[in-house]
Formats: C-alpha cells, sequence, structure tokens
C-alpha cells in the first residue's frame, strides 16, 4: 500500500512540473490565447482542516498596472502645418471613421480620451511590448506579440511653434492568465507605438 501510494504522489508531481514546464514554453515561443479557465472556477473555499477554523483567504485582486514592468511610455507627437481649428474637427471625424467612442473631450483645453475598446487581431497586432517572463515566481501567462485584449487613447491638440502639435498615448490591457490561482486577471501592458500611428494615420487621411 505505501509503495502505491508514493507512485501516485510521484505520477501527480510529474504531472504538475510537466503542465508549468508547457505554459512556461508557450510564453517564451509567444503567440495564441490564454488558455480559459473552466467556467466553474470559483475563488477558494473556506478549509475545513485549516487550523482553529480559520478560512483560507482568496487571491488578492490587483489592479492591471500592478502586472506591469517599469513607467508607461510617454506620448508620441507630431507637428502639423495647420491650426488647431482645423486638427480638431478633423481628430473628431477621425476617431468616429475609425469607430472609436470617445468617453471625453474639451475643445478648449485640446483633449480627446477614447472608451476602453476590446480589440482582436483584425484590428491590431503586436502592439506591446514583451511582458514580463513567465517564472515560478510570476507564473502569469501573457502574449508575447500582443493582438487582443482592451485599449483606448488620450489625445492632445495644441498650438505650437510653425503650426498645432497633437499627442497621442495608449493604454493598453491584455487577459493574462494567473496559473497559481487558476484564474484569468486583467493585466497592463505597454505601447510600442503602433496604436498610436494607427491614429495618426487616421488624422492624416481625414486632413486630406
Amino acid at each position: 500500500m505505501r509503495s502505491r501510494r508514493a507512485m501516485t504522489g510521484l505520477v501527480i508531481a510529474a504531472f504538475c512540473s510537466a503542465a508549468g514546464s508547457a505554459a512556461f514554453a508557450r510564453q517564451e515561443g509567444g503567440g495564441g490565447k490564454p488558455a480559459e479557465p473552466p467556467a466553474s472556477a470559483q475563488p477558494a473555499e473556506p478549509d475545513p482542516n485549516a487550523p482553529d477554523g480559520q478560512s483560507v483567504e482568496p487571491p488578492k485582486v490587483l489592479p492591471p498596472s500592478a502586472y506591469a514592468e517599469g513607467e508607461r511610455p510617454a506620448a508620441k507627437e507630431k507637428l502639423y502645418d495647420s491650426r488647431p481649428a482645423k486638427i480638431w474637427p478633423a481628430l473628431l471625424a477621425a476617431l468616429r471613421a475609425a469607430e472609436v467612442p470617445v468617453e471625453s473631450s474639451d475643445e478648449a483645453s485640446g483633449t480627446v480620451k477614447t472608451q476602453l475598446l476590446r480589440f482582436d487581431h483584425t484590428r491590431f497586432y503586436d502592439v506591446a511590448v514583451a511582458p514580463p517572463k513567465f517564472t515560478r515566481e510570476r507564473p502569469v501567462y501573457q502574449i508575447i506579440h500582443l493582438n487582443q485584449g482592451w485599449f483606448s487613447v488620450e489625445i492632445q491638440v495644441e498650438k505650437a511653434k510653425g503650426g498645432t502639435r497633437v499627442s497621442v498615448r495608449a493604454y493598453i490591457e491584455e487577459n493574462a492568465h494567473d496559473l497559481l490561482n487558476a484564474r484569468n486577471l486583467r493585466a497592463e501592458r505597454h505601447s510600442n507605438g503602433k496604436i498610436e500611428d494607427y491614429f495618426f494615420a487616421r488624422l492624416d487621411d481625414a486632413l486630406k
């Protein structure tokens, strides 16, 4: 009986080790969708075997920014040889054409913020810098070449020497997977500039 129990324990340990190695290999290779936890997955239930009848605390829900490394990149800028009064309506038209809803806008201050909008590979591909590495200390699986998630942009239009300066800064989140706690979580990703370039191109088209 003891030998059978020992063999069972070895099999379980080997399975867990293989699963962790496979997830690590997937992140190193990039691409693909994060594994979805089963629909029945729920937060940890109270453990009846816990000392003094104490319950097991469920894992903490951290803000998306907790999963990003370093500072969020600064906005990208472009100088246009036009007055702000011409740039502003063209910018709003470009956002409508791109089907990106505006959350708030103020022409007096020249600021626009869009709603957080879901995207997939049909709109954007590989739009973020590489995420932190998957390790045993940080078992969070994230797509390297990000092609799905959520994005919003903050845009500033202001008068400058020689014309009008337009600044665009993207905010990105993805649906990452926490293997340790068997749950999905929202993780912030830092833009590599492709989303900002997309909106500059849309503005250029609207100004033609």
